[in-house]
This record gives C-alpha cells, sequence and structure tokens, in this order.
C-alpha cells in the first residue's frame, strides 16, 4: 500500500516545481524534503503513516489540477497596490534578485522597491 503511494506521490511532484532563487522558501522543496522524511526508503518504506499521506496525496492532487481555482475564479484582476498579479509577482522577482545580488546595499523594504519599479 505505501509503495503505491509513494509512487503517486512521486508522480506529483513534477507539477511543483523547485525554484533555485528560493532556497529554503520553495513549496516544492517543501514537499521533497517531508516526502523524503516521510519515506526514507522510498517504495520500500515500512512505517509510514499511510493516512496521513493519503490525506496529503488528495490535498496535492487538489492544488495540481487547481479544482479550486476552476470553481471559484478572481472576479477582480487587480490587486491592493492598483497592478496586475504578474506585475506584482515581477516587482518581487526582481526586488529578491537584487537584494540578493547586494547584500550589503539592501532596500529598506519591498513598498520602495516597487514604488521604484512603477516609477512612482
Amino acid at each position: 500500500m505505501s509503495g503505491r503511494l509513494y509512487n503517486n506521490l512521486v508522480a506529483l511532484l513534477p507539477q511543483f516545481r523547485v525554484d533555485p532563487n528560493r532556497p529554503g522558501k520553495c513549496f516544492g522543496e517543501f514537499i521533497r524534503n517531508n516526502l523524503n522524511k516521510g519515506f526514507p526508503e522510498g517504495e520500500r518504506s515500512v512505517k509510514v503513516d499511510v493516512k496521513l499521506w493519503q490525506e496529503n496525496y488528495e490535498a496535492l492532487r487538489v492544488l495540481a489540477a487547481s479544482t479550486d481555482q476552476k470553481r471559484f475564479p478572481r472576479r477582480y484582476t487587480s490587486t491592493a497596490t492598483g497592478i496586475t498579479s504578474e506585475q506584482c509577482s515581477q516587482a518581487i522577482d526582481e526586488y529578491l534578485h537584487n537584494t540578493k545580488a547586494s547584500e550589503g546595499d539592501r532596500e529598506t523594504s519591498i513598498t520602495s522597491a516597487l514604488k521604484k519599479w512603477l516609477n512612482i
């Protein structure tokens, strides 16, 4: 039973990619680390909390299929800042990249980085 469950979980992993720019903060990395702890011997692991991992599998499957996003679509495309979520994501990625590149010369806040990016 746990071998098949392990294989099902491993089949879901490609849908949760690991972001090398965010080590320790990436959901894909978190899933992989917990899977390695829960199944230390891979599909041959014996002492596995099958009920817990079955629930985790169902939750990850729902996330991967975007079930809730399809059932409850967003009505608004803007965010609290007035820009789209894609623009906000791009600004945050640039901010994180810049702060990682120059650890000594840090921006004071993400808000100031957004203002700079938006030329406000």
